[in-house]
């Protein structure tokens, strides 16, 4: 820390209503923070470590929002002779959480080739190329 020029720091953790840390919020200083003014600087971390924890639910509540979305539209797109699998659904929300196709196989411990026969499946299903058209469905969900 001396390298960075960082002298003193202070933290506070980032609690849910559960009691769940979430994270740690934390301030770093170039001199020492006095005993003083540490009160006032944790009272300030609390307050907005608190607005941090209700801004990541509710994020969290929109990201599930728009996959449950996402979800039904893939579904809608699907015939039902065409169904996606349990795995190919697997693949589509590594997909839509910005995976590599290589960061998937090793996510599933499969090899590459898999995770492409999966893809090509998953495209041939849905009437699209690509991960461009999967774009345009993620769009038309949102």
């Amino acid at each position: 820390a001396h390298q960075w020029g960082i002298e003193s720091y202070l933290g506070v953790p980032i609690v849910s209503k559960t009691n769940e840390i979430m994270g740690h919020l934390a301030v770093m200083d170039d001199k020492l923070i006095k005993k003083e003014k540490r009160i006032e600087c944790i009272a300030i971390m609390q307050y907005f470590s608190n607005h941090i924890a209700k801004e990541i639910v509710l994020n969290n509540f929109k990201i599930t929002t728009q996959k449950k979305e996402i979800s039904n539209n893939i579904i809608k797109l699907t015939s039902k002779n065409k169904p996606l699998t349990k795995r190919e659904f697997q693949v589509l929300d590594y997909v839509f959480s910005g995976l590599t196709s290589n960061s998937i196989a090793e996510q599933l411990a499969v090899s590459l080739s898999t995770v492409k026969f999966h893809l090509k499946n998953i495209y041939n299903k849905l009437g699209i190329k690509g991960r461009n058209g999967l774009l345009k469905v993620v769009s038309n969900s949102a």
